[in-house]
């Protein structure tokens, strides 16, 4: 166990040490980390610095403004389909490619449409 958490570790400091990373890369790099790892990242790794300070002041209380009630009340079917749709729509936010509730709900219209996962028809009630 502490084996793989040191590998873990390691490979979350050589990711975060990257150029150009995404902020959605960076929130995908540092949303499961405690607090504690983060300081010990920052602290040990002096190249993830700007990218962990991103995240702390910047990047991990950000929200969308679209339910799994929203996506049912836009005709969808509820199921896993939901969790990755919300999910793709915060890393959008995230990056600034969508910035208030009508550009969310036309982002989750498109790529439901692209996508064409099962699941993505309209409910019949």
């Amino acid at each position: 166990k502490m084996e793989e958490s040191i590998r873990n570790f390691a490979h979350t400091a050589e990711n975060l040490s990257s150029r150009n990373l995404k902020d959605s890369q960076i929130y995908l790099f540092c949303q499961g980390l405690s607090a504690e790892t983060l300081v010990l990242l920052h602290a040990l790794k002096p190249a993830t610095s700007k990218c962990i300070e991103k995240y702390v002041e910047n990047l991990k209380d950000v929200q969308v403004e679209i339910s799994g009630r929203d996506l049912k009340e836009m005709g969808y079917r509820p199921g896993p389909l939901f969790r990755k749709v919300l999910m793709v729509l915060l890393l959008a936010r995230i990056d600034g490619q969508v910035r208030n509730r009508e550009e969310e709900e036309k982002f989750v219209r498109q790529w439901m449409e692209v996508e064409g996962l099962p699941g993505h028809e309209r409910r019949r009630d």
